[in-house]
């Protein structure tokens, strides 16, 4: 995986909210958190979103929500995107969608295969608070893993270099699980 130097731009995340919005007009969605703020909606057997909502001019919206695919032959969903509105951000919404989707659901998560400087930050703190099993591994070669740890707010790898330029022989990913009780 590489770190691009943008994040989203509003070109690209308007189509994601619109097309979540009309599985959450068709009612393919559920309460997750028991809170009332965090909503699974399910688009098709390999497409899924969580997604914080509020309520804009009395339609349930998304504000903020983790895009997750399952590519024909996973077991793992691969985040897609993660974005929260502006107005939204700093509440900590990005971890709590990641939370819904591990802990709640049970899924596990592998990164996708470009981070932005902020999607890097947020596996860091999740590595850090060691909310998850959390590794990293080579997806083109299986048997190659490794731990993880956070240092100085970013992912590192004992073995392996987990962001790189594109277009290289490996592809490493960070994988999320949840953790046994």
């Amino acid at each position: 995986m590489y770190v691009l130097e943008l994040a989203i731009t509003k070109k690209y995340w308007e189509p994601t909210q619109e097309y979540l919005l009309s599985y959450i007009r068709r009612g393919r969605w559920d309460w997750v958190d028991g809170k009332g703020v965090i909503i699974r909606i399910d688009c098709s057997k390999n497409m899924r979103a969580y997604a914080v909502c509020n309520y804009l001019n009395g339609e349930l919206t998304p504000v903020g929500w983790i895009w997750l695919v399952r590519k024909s032959g996973w077991v793992s969903y691969e985040v897609q995107q993660t974005f929260v509105m502006p107005a939204y951000r700093g509440n900590r919404y990005a971890e709590k969608l990641y939370m819904a989707a591990v802990n709640t659901d049970g899924l596990l998560l592998t990164s996708g295969c470009s981070h932005t400087k902020h999607s890097s930050k947020l596996w860091a703190r999740l590595v850090a608070k060691e909310t998850f099993n959390i590794w990293a591994q080579d997806l083109k070669n299986l048997s190659r893993t490794s731990q993880v740890y956070a240092e100085q707010g970013k992912v590192q790898g004992y073995t392996m270099d987990i962001y790189h330029p594109p277009f290289q022989r490996q592809d490493v990913r960070l994988i999320a699980q949840r953790k046994r009780k």
